[in-house]
């Protein structure tokens, strides 16, 4: 019988951003103000590189543990509730 095996994942991106600070002004301000204000719409990166994907935790799940997973996901806005779509079946 075949098993369905979970496997958990890390996406790990570059990002470049520029802050303008005044020529007296130590460099961590400029980093204060990136803390501050990076996610809002109105900063922009400069570039973005994708550096790969590290795979951390991988178990075997039951169907039911995966429906778990998925209603636990959705809870926080995240994938879909369309499991079957998402099983990586090996041919």
């Amino acid at each position: 019988m075949p098993k369905l095996v979970l496997i958990e994942t890390i996406s790990q991106f570059k990002h470049q951003y520029i802050v303008e600070i005044d020529d007296d002004e130590p460099i961590s301000h400029a980093l204060d103000h990136w803390i501050m204000n990076h996610d809002t719409t109105d900063f922009e990166e400069l570039s973005q590189h994708h550096l790969g994907e590290i795979d951390f935790s991988n178990r075997v799940v039951t169907m039911e543990e995966l429906k778990k997973i998925s209603e636990d996901n959705q809870e926080n806005g995240i994938f879909t509730n369309d499991i079957e779509r998402v099983i990586q079946r090996r041919k």
